[in-house]
């Protein structure tokens, strides 16, 4: 499973490195730990990227590393 995470609404940590600050944004950082856990349990690999990774010139080789990932924890 492949998530795109919002910045703003998920606390990118490079961001907000002391945590979420809003109310959204501690709904959401909940919700995504949940995830976390639930995802992996039921069989399926969870691949996150930030909005900041996807939208710069550099994503094809954040999905490079992501992809060594996944095939180093298989």
């Amino acid at each position: 499973m492949v998530k795109a995470d919002g910045d703003y609404f998920h606390s990118n940590p490079k961001f907000y490195p002391n945590g979420p600050e809003t109310e959204t944004q501690k709904v959401n950082f909940g919700k995504d730990k949940a995830k976390n856990k639930y995802i992996p349990k039921r069989g399926f690999k969870l691949i996150r990227f930030w909005e900041e990774d996807i939208l710069s010139w550099n994503f094809l080789n954040i999905l490079g590393r992501k992809l060594d990932e996944i095939r180093r924890n298989s």
